[in-house]
C-alpha cells in the first residue's frame, strides 16, 4: 500500500524549473514598470497588453495545470537580470536581439505584432523614405529597446536616449531632438496619454514589421514552453490578441 501510494504522489508531482515541485506549474514573470500600453498602472491596479495576454494565456493553461504568475514590477533592466539568476522564469513582450538570444529562449510563437516608426513634430514635412532622408538627425530612443537596433546603423543619426517613451517626446516638444523612434503601439499610446495629440504625430511610412515574444530562461523546459506557444496559437486564431491590441490603440 505504501509503495502504491508512493507512486500515486510521484505521478501528481510537475517539476517547475528552480521554483520546485508542485502538482501546478508556477512560472514566475515581473511587469515592466513605465511601460504602456504594454504594462502600466491605472487607479491602483495593473493594466496592459501584456497583462492582458498573460490573463487569457492562464485561462487557457489552467487545464494543463500551468500558472504565470507576476512576482512585482521592475525596470527592464532588472527583469534581465533576475532572469539570468533565474528567479524569474519568463517574460512577456520582448522582441529578439542576439544578445537575448544567447542567454534566454524565445516562444515558438510571437505574442503580437509591431512596427518600428518615427514621430514628428506636427509642423515638420519629415517622413522616411529610405536611410538618407533621416541623415544627421537627433533621433530620441528609449534605453535598450531592441527595436533601436533598426536604426542604429544609418550613418550619421544621432541617438539620444531617455528612461521613458515619454521623456523622449518631452525633448521632441522642446525641440532637443528631431524625431522619436520606437514602435507604433507604444509611440501612439504615448501621444494620446501624455497630452501631445495635435503637437505630435506619427511619420506615415512605419519599418517592416517585427514580432515580440515570450522569452524564456533556458530551464523552462520544452513540455512547458509548447503548451504556451499552443495557447498563443488558440488566442491569435480566436481573435483574442487583436481584441487585446484593439483596447490600447
Amino acid at each position: 500500500m505504501k509503495r502504491i501510494l508512493m507512486y500515486v504522489v510521484v505521478g501528481l508531482l510537475v517539476f517547475t524549473g528552480s521554483i520546485g515541485w508542485s502538482a501546478e506549474t508556477v512560472l514566475r514573470t515581473g511587469y515592466q514598470q513605465d511601460s504602456p500600453p504594454r504594462y502600466f498602472v491605472d487607479g491602483g491596479k495593473d493594466k496592459g497588453v501584456c497583462i492582458d495576454v498573460i490573463n487569457a494565456l492562464n485561462e487557457k493553461l489552467s487545464k494543463q495545470n500551468i500558472r504565470i504568475m507576476s512576482t512585482g514590477t521592475y525596470s527592464l533592466a532588472r527583469i534581465n537580470s533576475m532572469m539570468e539568476k533565474n528567479e524569474l522564469d519568463l517574460f512577456v513582450g520582448l522582441m529578439k536581439s542576439p544578445e537575448r538570444e544567447q542567454k534566454f529562449v524565445f516562444s515558438s510563437v510571437p505574442v503580437f505584432g509591431v512596427r518600428g516608426q518615427f514621430a514628428k513634430l506636427s509642423s515638420d514635412p519629415f517622413e522616411y523614405t529610405g536611410e538618407k532622408s533621416a541623415r544627421g538627425m537627433r533621433v530620441g530612443v528609449l534605453r535598450g529597446a531592441a527595436i533601436n537596433q533598426l536604426i542604429t546603423k544609418i550613418p550619421d543619426i544621432r541617438i539620444v536616449e531617455a528612461a521613458t517613451i515619454h521623456e523622449s517626446l518631452l525633448k521632441l516638444r522642446e525641440r532637443e531632438v528631431d524625431l522619436v523612434f520606437y514602435h507604433d503601439l507604444g509611440l501612439g499610446w504615448d501621444i494620446k496619454d501624455g497630452g501631445f495629440t495635435g503637437h505630435i504625430v506619427l511619420a506615415n511610412q512605419p519599418f517592416e514589421a517585427d514580432s515580440q515574444y515570450i522569452m524564456f530562461t533556458k530551464i523552462v523546459p520544452y513540455n512547458v514552453r509548447a503548451p504556451i506557444a499552443n495557447a498563443l496559437l488558440d488566442l491569435d486564431r480566436e481573435g483574442t490578441i487583436d481584441k487585446i491590441l484593439k483596447a490600447y490603440r
